[in-house]
Formats: C-alpha cells, structure tokens, sequence
C-alpha cells in the first residue's frame, strides 16, 4: 500500500478505496479476480500484491496505458469490456469483481448485468467505484441489493459499491410468509414496509 500512496494522483482509486480491496482480497481469497478498467494498472498492482499465489488477475481497458506488470498472474486485454464479457470471460468463473471503468449508468448498468448472468461465480462480490456523484451509480448499487462504503469528509465523489454475486433480494413477499405474518396479527402491507 505505501508505493500506491506514493503514487496517487488524480484520477485514480483513492488510497483508502485501495485499502479496502485489498482487505477484501486478503479476506475472500479469490481465485479468478477481474478488473474493469486498468487505466495505469495502480490498482492493478495494489490488487496482485494481495491475492493468493495461484490466483489470476484479467485486466481489461480500451487502451494500454501501463507499462507492463511482470506478474505472469495478470493477464492484461486491451479490449472493450462489454467485448470481453460477452466473448471471453471465463464462464461462472469470476470470484471477485472491480468495476472501474466507463463511468456511464447505461454501460455499468450493462456489465453488472452481463457478470451476473454469464461471469460470476455464486460465491463472487462485485465492487463498484465511484458510485457516489455525478454518474447515479449509487442507483445501481441499491437496485441489486448491494452497499455503499464511502468518507464524504474526504472525498465529495468516489465511494464503492459492493454487490454479492448471487441473485437479486426478491422484492415481492412469498405467499408463506405472508401467512405467517397474518397469523401471527400483521397486515400483510405493515410487513412489506416493515422487511422492505
């Protein structure tokens, strides 16, 4: 962590987001990780420096813009990343997820649908960057079920939004367990609002 601190600038992850990741890393050990956005692979390396020995890091950004990694457990593509979720990335296989890249609520919208559908593994977490600010991506974030972690007193943008891999929260109450609230003297409505 020191070296990406030194580093930061700008543009890129904050140093404290970066501190986050790799404690999640640290903590899930991932074996396929993914990462959305390479810009000049700072992240890249702050992510390597804490996965397991026998995992795999694939990089994916439009354009090269580092100057190599010299970690044979990183692939690098230079490739869109809607591209190389529809094409190439290994099926049901991604553990763990940071989305770092086109910023737009349609395109991120796009990929976080495409993990889920085709890339995740049922065990796999999804981490968003820049959720809080002027993209909506916070929205996203709050539509599939997942969390914000941000420091407003540092940052007025920026923030990660983390999202479990597995399927959405159902929304709507099951039949059973409405029957149950009934009987047990709740209104159906009151125990919508009150579960959310």
């Amino acid at each position: 962590m020191s070296d990406y601190l030194m580093e930061y600038y700008a543009g890129s992850t904050e140093p404290w987001a970066v501190s986050v990741l790799q404690a999640m890393v640290r903590l899930r050990h991932p074996v396929n990780i993914l990462e959305l956005g390479t810009f000049e692979g700072r992240t890249t390396r702050a992510i390597a420096e804490v996965m397991p020995d026998h995992a795999t890091l694939w990089t994916v950004d439009i354009e090269r813009r580092h100057g190599g990694f010299g970690d044979p457990r990183i692939k690098f593509f230079e490739e869109d990343a809607i591209t190389f979720l529809r094409d190439i990335c290994p099926e049901k296989s991604m553990n763990f997820v940071f989305v770092d890249d086109d910023h737009t609520f349609g395109h991120v919208s796009t990929e976080i649908t495409m993990l889920r559908d085709r890339c995740m593994a049922s065990d796999g977490l999804i981490v968003m960057h820049d959720v809080i600010g002027p993209f909506g991506l916070d929205k996203i974030v709050e539509r599939e079920g997942g969390f914000i972690i941000a420091l407003p007193l540092l940052h007025a943008a920026g923030g990660l939004g983390v999202i479990p891999a597995y399927p959405r929260v159902q929304k709507k109450m099951p039949e059973a367990v409405k029957n149950r609230l009934a009987a047990a003297g709740w209104a159906s409505g009151d125990a919508e609002d009150f579960l959310g």
